[in-house]
This record gives C-alpha cells, sequence and structure tokens, in this order.
C-alpha cells in the first residue's frame, strides 16, 4: 500500500526542487545571453544551462511518478501523453516504467561530480555539485519506491 502522508511529503518537496530549478535556468539563460558569441565562457554556460534543463526534466519526472503512486486514475486522466503501456521490461527499469531505474540516476549523480571536479569556476562546479546531490537524492528514493514496489507485488503474490 502506498504511504500517503510519505508521498505528499515527496510531491512538496518535489515542487519546491522544480521551482528553485525553474529559477536557476531562467537566471543562467539571462547570464548566457550577456557573454560574447562563441566565447569560452558561453559554451561553458549552455554546457551547464543543459544540464540544470535536464536536472529540471528528471526533477518534473520524480513528480509525475509520486503524482501516478498517489492516484493513478487522476494521473491518466491528467497527463498530456497517454499513459504508457506497462510491461515486465519497463517495470524492472522503475515504477510502471516511468522512472529510470536508481542505478541510471547514480550514474549521472557521479557523471555530474567528476564534471564538477574539472570546472575552475567555483560558482560553476558549485552547481554542478548540487545537481549531483540531487540526481543521489534522486536515486535514492527510486531505490526506496523499487524496494516498497517489490514488497507490494510481493505481499499481493501471497
Amino acid at each position: 500500500m502506498v504511504d500517503v502522508a510519505k508521498e505528499t511529503a515527496d510531491l512538496v518537496q518535489a515542487d519546491a526542487h522544480i521551482a528553485a530549478g525553474e529559477r536557476r535556468v531562467r537566471q543562467q539563460r539571462l547570464l548566457v545571453a550577456r557573454l560574447p558569441d562563441g566565447s569560452r565562457e558561453q559554451r561553458a554556460g549552455n554546457a551547464l544551462l543543459a544540464a540544470l534543463q535536464r536536472s529540471l526534466e528528471a526533477w518534473r519526472m520524480h513528480r509525475d511518478q509520486i503524482l501516478h503512486l498517489l492516484d493513478p486514475v487522476e494521473y491518466r486522466l491528467r497527463s498530456r501523453e497517454p499513459p504508457a503501456k506497462v510491461d515486465d521490461q519497463a517495470a524492472s527499469r522503475g515504477i510502471w516504467g516511468l522512472m529510470p531505474d536508481a542505478r541510471r540516476w547514480r550514474l549521472k549523480a557521479e557523471e555530474l561530480q567528476a564534471a564538477a571536479s574539472g570546472i575552475e569556476d567555483r560558482r560553476a562546479r558549485a552547481t554542478f555539485s548540487r545537481l549531483a546531490d540531487d540526481y543521489a537524492l534522486l536515486a535514492d528514493r527510486a531505490a526506496q519506491r523499487a524496494g516498497r514496489e517489490r514488497r507490494l507485488k510481493n505481499s499481493l503474490a501471497k
């Protein structure tokens, strides 16, 4: 059974991450627009902007996953896309195949942390490190949800 209180708290936190991510993307766009065209700084700024946008999309997917858990019928009615077909292979990648599994988020966190270590600019390095931390948090939550899903599946099979 879904822990509604926990998922609702996760939803509030996911919404906060999305709002913060949207602010970061807007700020980065403004900063990149002021940089000289074709400059090294502009290329680095655009790389950071792309990473911020990927993180924002990951947070939106995470929110969608929580919404789906809380109310699958309502989620399907409100979803802009038709619901994905659930098959064994998709289910093994994450809850209902909507999200990548914890391993993928963990690898992304490690990739961003490695990228951060190679960045000279202190603020950009800190941003990449925060993004890596956020991906690690997504990995932890995906692992927790996968464990709950397995326990639920096992209890229903009995």
